[in-house]
């Protein structure tokens, strides 16, 4: 949990969760450049961070990644914001008979 503005700090430990393990719900790849112009192939990861009720609408979630006995910085901060639906009743769809 981070509270700062920019890059996080970590105040309470919520979990880990491994990539490829069983907690990875993207097994893919991609490829992509920084802003130094470093290109690089990298594995996706996707986490979904399980229901903790100390944590509220409004405080900051960051992360950081650990290989071996090496832990990176901490990550941009992320907002809990409450799931919106949009529904739209009003949709009008037209059809063209060409």
């Amino acid at each position: 949990l981070g509270l700062s503005t920019d890059y996080g700090e970590g105040q309470i430990f919520i979990g880990a969760a491994a990539e490829g393990g069983p907690s990875d719900f993207d097994a893919g790849s991609s490829v992509y450049t920084d802003v130094d112009g470093n290109t690089d192939n990298t594995n996706q990861f996707e986490l979904k961070i399980p229901y903790v009720p100390s944590l509220t609408v409004g405080f900051y979630l960051t992360g950081t990644a650990t290989i071996g006995n090496t832990t990176s910085e901490f990550s941009p901060i992320s907002i809990i914001k409450i799931k919106t639906v949009i529904t739209n009743r009003r949709i009008t769809y037209r059809v063209n008979q060409n």
